[in-house]
């Protein structure tokens, strides 16, 4: 046989065999690894978001129907920071209840000098006034549209439900 034959025979026979696995040891450092990249990118994200939304919250969960259609409950959004950006009506602005602390996501329907009124898109009533101090946040839009990320808020929804 030619040592070109023999090469083309080793190959075929080379084929055949099963792929060597690797050791359990390996595939358990592999996946420890991917956890921790995994982990470290989650821990980030936030971080990198607040620096360049320049807000200290710059993700938000929808916890209840009251923007629908706009956004849906459990959409995560982004959240920008205001600087001295003025609030206008039609914004879909971040703020903390009065009531009960709890960061609320309503639509600006009117402006009166430092006072805003905000309406959920599904409500029927205005909301109480509020502050513009009280504003944490703008929804960040794209094309008219707010940036959400759908189902993703379900985690928070989840972990408000857990006892």
């Amino acid at each position: 046989m030619s040592e070109q034959a023999l090469e083309v025979e080793e190959e075929a026979r080379a084929a055949e065999e099963p792929a060597k696995r690797r050791p359990w040891w390996w595939r358990v450092g592999a996946l420890v690894i991917e956890v921790v990249v995994i982990v470290g990118i989650a821990a980030a994200v936030p971080r990198v978001l607040s620096w360049v939304l320049d807000t200290p919250h710059p993700l938000a969960a929808i916890t209840s129907s009251s923007m629908w259609p706009t956004l849906k409950r459990g959409d995560l959004v982004l959240v920008k920071g205001l600087s001295d950006a003025a609030v206008q009506p039609g914004m879909i602005v971040v703020y903390r209840s009065t009531d009960d602390g709890t960061m609320v996501i309503h639509r600006v329907i009117e402006v009166e000098g430092e006072e805003i009124v905000t309406q959920g898109d599904a409500n029927v009533e205005p909301d109480a006034p509020i502050a513009r101090a009280d504003v944490a946040g703008v929804v960040q839009m794209l094309g008219g549209r707010p940036v959400r990320v759908p189902h993703v808020g379900r985690i928070t929804l989840l972990v408000r439900a857990a006892p």
